[in-house]
């Protein structure tokens, strides 16, 4: 007697596989990895950016931090030259003309080179002191008259001042763009009918304070400025 054979009909409940196609991933499983990567690095970018903007808003703004709006940009003695000038032209007599002219040069009097500085603090031999002329520049003011006497006007203690005023920022610039200048010494323009005898000298170590911050901090005035303002 043949016996039957028996094919088990296919259950219905078992799970038929999958094929995926070419290019699609075999489970969601896959995507959201690979989704949940894509989230982490753009995440991680998003805040990158943000770190960069944050820094960019919380730097100082370079403008409002910098030591002065004008610069010099010749060397050597030129750049004395040009300091003198860009100074000199904002420094005016109540006429509208210019205070004096400053002629920049290395020390010297009457063409003959200074080797030194002799200061006196005080009437006594022990308040003499001695400064090297080294490393130094000289600034003459001088007005259009005779012996560089200002011409025009009255030798008041504002004009004074202004002429002091003017000195000072010489040296501050010239102390903030070279800077392996160690003094600056100013001679004043005399009285009418007199010679030249008073002169402003300037360390580098009296003003160091000074030069940490911004010129308009120590002198604010930038327009012309006149006697009369001082």
């Amino acid at each position: 007697m043949a016996e039957d054979l028996a094919i088990p009909a296919p259950d219905s409940s078992a799970e038929i596989p999958r094929v995926a196609p070419v290019g699609e991933p075999a489970s969601r499983s896959t995507h959201a990895r690979r989704f949940g990567v894509a989230y982490a690095v753009l995440a991680m970018l998003a805040g990158l950016a943000i770190g960069a903007f944050v820094v960019l808003v919380d730097r100082p703004d370079e403008v409002a931090t910098r030591w002065s709006d004008w610069r010099p940009t010749e060397k050597g003695i030129a750049r004395y030259s040009e300091i003198a000038e860009h100074v000199s032209q904002r420094y005016r007599l109540q006429s509208g003309a210019q205070l004096v002219g400053v002629i920049a040069s290395e020390p010297s009097i009457q063409n003959i080179d200074v080797g030194h500085f002799l200061l006196a603090y005080g009437s006594g031999v022990d308040d003499l002191k001695v400064f090297p002329a080294e490393d130094s520049i000289s600034y003459q003011l001088c007005g259009l008259g005779q012996r560089c006497a200002i011409r025009e006007g009255a030798a008041t203690p504002q004009r004074a001042r202004l002429l002091h005023r003017q000195a000072l920022e010489l040296a501050l610039y010239s102390f903030r763009y070279q800077d392996d200048l160690d003094s600056v010494v100013a001679f004043m323009p005399p009285r009418a009918g007199q010679n030249a005898t008073f002169a402003l000298f300037f360390r580098r170590s009296d003003v160091q304070k000074v030069l940490e911050k911004p010129l308009h901090a120590t002198l604010p005035d930038t327009g012309p400025l006149t006697p009369e303002q001082s």
